[in-house]
């Protein structure tokens, strides 16, 4: 064969070559264009990562696959956004999920499986790389979360922020850059298997001590959080209530004031408190009936200690002459670093 048929070849083959890989160029410009979604679509279902806008999400909505969000998610107007079991979503730099954003009503159902659970990520896979999931004071109570984990979360405060009653099964927070979980209202009954780890504060902060009654206990707090202290930051613990013993302390920030005629508040054996500094905890608070439950064991007592260990750090426990001396219990108690120059460390009246 001439040289001449030799270039020939050679420039032939040239062109079959950038011939194919411009069609491979082009069909992966194709499929970035079709993973493309927008809150528009009622339902995708997908193999592959599809790129979503997020923004304003004011119709149902069904995820089916995985995401990579480009911003946050903010879903109003009495729409229901709908995970599919073994989901993905991840989650952009300082982004957020929110339900019910704007004053509106709207729903979340994200529910999982054990073989097929749900995942909220970051796209970088560091703790604080986007902000939160939250759901809203307006979030309707028919809204759950099943076999979900979120991790990376935690930008700001919290990973999951749960402003209103849902249900609950099996969440997992994990590598939060601040606290894991926030509760500002108690969850449905039959909440079951929390587990907060590996977060750089808290495990959880509660704003809403009727909370207590339905936290579960059954998941864990104590795995590698830097203040593995469940945070209670209200002192006011109204109506019929138990304490129950998460396995980690609660950290009463500003007390417990047990008060209003109907309240009955029971602690259960194991309980650990730890109490801010000068600080107290009344039964009958505000000159009302309050009956205050302290059910310690010999093998599992109640334990109140201040924050700071100086002796007289907290005011000390306070039964007042008005709680409800026939509902009130004090059994198997330890009660250190308490009291006044004025009152004891236990004062009963």
């Amino acid at each position: 064969m001439n040289k001449r048929s030799n270039h020939w070849l050679t420039n032939r083959r040239v062109c079959v070559v950038l011939a194919a890989y411009l069609v491979l160029g082009l069909a992966c410009v194709s499929d970035e264009n079709n993973d493309h979604n927008t809150p528009g679509n009622n339902t995708t279902n997908n193999t592959t990562a599809t790129r979503f806008e997020g923004g304003t999400v004011d119709a149902d909505l069904t995820l089916d696959g995985e995401y990579t969000m480009t911003r946050s998610v903010l879903v109003q107007n009495n729409a229901t956004i709908t995970i599919k079991a073994g989901s993905v979503i991840k989650m952009c730099a300082d982004c957020e999920f929110v339900i019910g954003a704007f004053g509106s009503a709207a729903t979340l159902k994200a529910e999982g499986t054990a073989e097929a659970p749900i995942r909220f990520e970051g796209v970088t896979a560091e703790p604080g790389f986007w902000d939160e999931v939250r759901l809203e004071k307006n979030t309707t109570t028919s809204s759950s979360l099943s076999h979900v984990s979120i991790a990376h979360a935690g930008g700001q405060e919290v990973a999951l922020r749960l402003q209103n009653s849902l249900s609950l099964d099996h969440v997992t927070i994990t590598g939060s850059a601040r606290s894991g979980v926030f509760l500002d209202a108690a969850l449905k009954a039959g909440a079951s298997a929390l587990t907060v780890k590996n977060c750089a504060e808290y495990p959880l902060i509660i704003d809403a001590p009727e909370a207590l009654t339905t936290l579960p206990v059954d998941g864990g707090y104590a795995e590698g959080n830097g203040k593995p202290m469940i945070r209670v930051t209200s002192n006011t613990f109204k109506g019929t209530m138990t304490v129950h013993d998460p396995g980690v302390p609660y950290l009463l920030t500003d007390g417990l004031l047990a008060q209003g005629d109907d309240a009955e508040v029971t602690v259960e054996a194991g309980v650990h408190f730890v109490v801010a500094q000068d600080k107290e905890v009344i039964a009958g608070a505000f000159g009302t009936g309050a009956a205050l439950k302290l059910m310690g064991t010999a093998e599992a007592p109640i334990l109140f200690e201040g924050a700071d260990t100086a002796p007289g750090s907290w005011r000390g426990l306070w039964v007042q002459r008005n709680a409800r001396a026939n509902a009130s219990t004090i059994e198997h108690v330890h009660v250190k670093h308490g009291g006044t120059d004025s009152q004891g460390c236990v004062q009963t009246e």
